[in-house]
């Protein structure tokens, strides 16, 4: 299911260079879903994203607080660096992204 949230303490033209950014890469790639945390504020999910178990056309939020306490997370905060999973499906992080959507196959933190 497609969504679009975002921070509403964001300034306009912060949210406009964040839709660019999204119109970019969703054009220029094979990026279907976009989600950014920053320093452990939500600032945006847009594209793909799971439907909510009562599928009642809803989409899953992303859980900061849930995201950030894990193993995904907390390696990627540690190491400074970005990790990038080609298959996702043989790592148990999968879990530790329940917004994505059920066959997302590659990740970049």
């Amino acid at each position: 299911m497609e969504c679009q949230r975002i921070n509403s303490h964001l300034p306009d033209f912060v949210v406009s260079g964040l839709l660019w950014v999204w119109e970019s890469l969703s054009v220029a790639t094979c990026c279907r879903s976009l989600v950014i945390v920053y320093d452990n504020q939500f600032i945006l999910q847009t594209g793909f994203a799971a439907a909510t178990s009562t599928n009642d056309w809803k989409t899953v939020p992303v859980d900061v607080h849930n995201l950030t306490r894990a193993s995904l997370y907390q390696s990627v905060s540690k190491s400074g660096s970005q990790s990038y999973w080609a298959n996702l499906s043989l790592y148990p992080g999968k879990s530790e992204l329940p917004f994505l959507p059920s066959n997302t196959q590659a990740v970049i933190l």
